[in-house]
């Protein structure tokens, strides 16, 4: 009982958090993107959270609507670069922060499976105040992709889903997280997880994409060192095979970012190293060394984007 108590409140306090963005990070916003227009839109979650989203758009689109919903560790505007490929092309895109993330209120995120939780409030809320016209897109990186994997078991009108890097469920992500010892006390922080999210927790993209008429699109790089490759992505190309409404894209050696050219995946481990080395040295401890540290990265070379990668996405994309 004492070292169930001693893995929850460790797992609590590494992942189960507020996350307001890392001060050392840079955070793109429409202003980086010249012609770029960005409307708010905020709803309020189950749980009473106010959580705050914007319309992304250029002046010439094509009224097509995507959700795309951000990854664990910042908000949507982690995903900028992502959100204006989406633009350029000519969608409408609406991207949030999740509870507990960033803009959006909350004392944390409340658990893993609040990132499906928050998608179908905010589809409710966009259907609800006409913002839905015509056949709904979901796309989502990481806890977003988990997010649009499952979307479909809530939320029957979500016509296509884009999922990179996303695990299958709650139990999946666990089972690759608590190795070893704690392997012991999965059953104890399942619960708590549950707990805090009774209504999604059992949800399983299997399931999920099983039971529905969406068609879905799933990438995910084979050294993928956050979401395992073959307790994920593999699990559902076997399991799933015979859909013709699904499609698989193994990326090789991109990590967690697939849709990063790879130059920009060698910038971002750089980064990555740099960051943890810094943060060791404790050296990034003040507003001026976090200012100086983030500014000499280029950041739009480190999250440029793979642009044949995207054009199979925008093959999926646009077309019925």
């Amino acid at each position: 009982m004492i070292f169930a108590s001693f893995v929850k409140n460790k797992y609590r306090k590494l992942l189960i958090r507020r996350y307001d963005g890392n001060p050392a990070v840079f955070y793109f916003d429409a202003s980086d993107f010249p012609g770029l227009d960005k409307e708010p839109f905020s709803f309020t979650s189950r749980g009473g959270n106010v959580l705050k989203g914007y319309f992304y758009t250029y002046p010439e689109h094509n009224g097509k609507l995507v959700i795309f919903d951000h990854g664990l560790g910042g908000g949507h505007r982690s995903y900028l670069r992502e959100i204006e490929f989406l633009c350029r092309r000519g969608y409408r895109v609406f991207s949030y922060d999740h509870t507990g993330c960033m803009e959006s209120q909350g004392k944390d995120i409340g658990g893993l499976s609040q990132s499906v939780s928050d998608l179908n409030d905010c589809i409710n809320a966009l259907s609800a105040a006409g913002k839905v016209t015509g056949k709904l897109c979901v796309m989502g990186h990481s806890w977003g992709a988990y997010a649009a994997l499952n979307i479909p078991a809530l939320q029957q009108e979500v016509c296509k889903i884009v999922a990179i890097s996303g695990f299958v469920s709650v139990r999946s992500i666990l089972d690759q997280q608590l190795k070893g010892f704690f392997s012991l006390y999965k059953k104890d922080v399942f619960s708590m997880e549950k707990t805090a999210n009774p209504d999604f927790c059992e949800l399983d993209a299997v399931k999920s994409l099983s039971g529905s008429n969406a068609r879905a699109l799933i990438i995910h790089s084979d050294d993928d060192p956050m979401v395992d490759y073959e307790l994920n992505f593999k699990r559902l190309e076997e399991e799933l095979k015979g859909s013709s409404q699904i499609g698989f894209i193994t990326v090789q050696g991109k990590k967690h970012n697939p849709n990063y050219s790879s130059d920009a995946v060698k910038l971002l481990g750089d980064f990555s190293a740099a960051f943890a080395e810094a943060s060791h040295k404790g050296i990034l401890n003040d507003a001026d060394s976090q200012k100086q540290f983030k500014d000499s990265f280029d950041w739009r070379a480190m999250t440029e984007q793979d642009e044949e990668l995207w054009a199979r996405i925008f093959d999926f994309l646009d077309h019925d």
